[in-house]
């Protein structure tokens, strides 16, 4: 693919499969000042239609203080949710089962999905694998069907039809098929993967300049 010069880098990676009705799910980083875009998503069925969702950052905080290793609580500045609101205001407080990104201090970054809320302490689904300090980025995608207020529609949602490869692609090879709302924040590409295992074959995505 011949990239517009708007584009500044990109890359893909193999993701894989999980047990039936655990969801295949991947990050695709952010790039400081750049719009992340997914460019291709190959997706292998079963015998059973899977929904890949693509869930864009609606909002961020910072993580408050020293958050341990191998615990499950990750303290936040302010709720996202409400900050997902029009204005930055109003929305929709964080909770169960909402999804969250954060960046590590070791220039990774880690997803997780909301168990529980306790004004800003948040319990995990599972337990932080790296110390946090306080001060790292934390990115709200809310819930799959989570609706936002930049276009006023849920996370865009794709059927994978059973028995086939689904290929989800930008025909013209120019700008992705989704795109993050703002610069310098991630996607997260899920599958929830029921009843029969699908595998998730490709992610490709790039980033630009300009959105």
């Amino acid at each position: 693919m011949a990239l517009d010069p708007i584009f500044v880098s990109g890359n893909g990676h193999g993701v894989g499969t999980a047990s039936a009705n655990t969801a295949i799910q991947f990050l695709v980083p952010p790039r400081a000042g750049a719009y992340a875009r997914l460019m291709q998503v190959q997706y292998v069925n079963g015998v059973t239609a899977h929904t890949i969702t693509v869930l864009r950052a609606l909002s961020q905080v910072k993580v408050v203080g020293v958050n341990a290793i191998s615990q499950a609580v990750l303290n936040i500045s302010a709720d996202p949710g409400v900050l997902a609101g029009v204005g930055g205001a109003g929305g929709t407080g964080i909770a169960t089962n909402d999804f969250l990104a954060w960046a590590n201090d070791d220039g990774t970054y880690t997803f997780n999905k909301v168990s529980s809320v306790a004004t800003l302490a948040i319990t995990l689904a599972s337990n932080l694998l790296k110390a946090l300090v306080g001060g790292e980025k934390v990115w709200f995608f809310g819930a799959l069907t989570r609706t936002n207020v930049y276009d006023g529609n849920a996370h865009p949602a794709y059927t994978a039809a059973a028995s086939v490869t689904t290929t989800l692609s930008d025909p013209t090879n120019t700008g992705g098929f989704v795109a993050a709302f703002t610069p310098g924040t991630p996607l997260l590409v899920s599958s929830n993967n029921i009843t029969n295992a699908g595998t998730m074959n490709v992610v490709q995505y790039a980033y630009t300049l300009q959105g």
